[in-house]
């Protein structure tokens, strides 16, 4: 198997467990340039944060965040998830995310505002399709 590979992309059909283990698989010592991931709920994601020590380095990742029925701040509830995702994995450079755009996030993930703290949203948009941010590493 290669030591790194370019792009891994997971749907939303594949149970989450099965994709922590799919990474857990590829091993610590080897790279994924990016990670695609869809129909994501952020709270499984921080449950196995874990994990993280046991995954391949992954420079860039790009989520399809679905938001729970019953989360009553979305702006908090995704900025602290992503914050999570951005401090515990080895390598991350670049997170991009999407949204609903049922989901109000206020001002919790405008542009500037830092996601752990490494990480800062260098970009984010609003459209009637959904909500998107980019954050990059040392911003």
């Amino acid at each position: 198997m290669p030591k790194k590979v370019k792009k891994l992309v997971v749907d939303h059909g594949v149970p989450f467990a099965d994709s922590i283990h799919l990474l857990e698989g590829l091993g610590r010592d080897r790279e994924v340039e990016m990670l695609v991931m869809y129909g994501v709920d952020l709270r499984l994601l921080v449950d196995h944060q874990d994990a993280a020590a046991r995954l391949p380095t992954i420079g860039k990742v790009e989520l399809n965040l679905t938001v729970p029925e019953g989360v009553e701040d979305a702006g908090s509830h995704i900025r602290w998830g992503l914050s999570a995702i951005c401090q515990s994995l080895r390598g991350l450079q670049q997170l991009d995310a999407t949204w609903p755009a049922a989901a109000d996030v206020g001002d919790h993930i405008a542009g500037g505002t830092r996601l752990g703290s490494d990480f800062t949203v260098t970009g984010e948009t609003s459209r009637w399709l959904g909500n998107s941010l980019t954050a990059k590493r040392g911003r």
